[in-house]
């Protein structure tokens, strides 16, 4: 993760980036992950994407 330390881009497009790579690496049936994000000046923001349904039977 420290990777994307030095990244400009918004939020968004980081959790898209993370969570499209992890999918295409693991292809799970169920998904949901949640990125916090600590900006200088104390401003937290926490952003969230999830896939598929983990009740679904494979």
């Amino acid at each position: 993760m420290q990777g994307f330390r030095d990244v400009k881009t918004t939020h968004e497009t980081l959790l898209n980036i993370i969570f499209e790579d992890f999918v295409n690496l693991v292809e799970p049936k169920y998904l949901k992950i949640k990125l916090y994000v600590n900006v200088r000046g104390g401003i937290k923001t926490i952003v969230a994407r999830e896939q598929g349904s983990y009740l679904e039977k494979g």
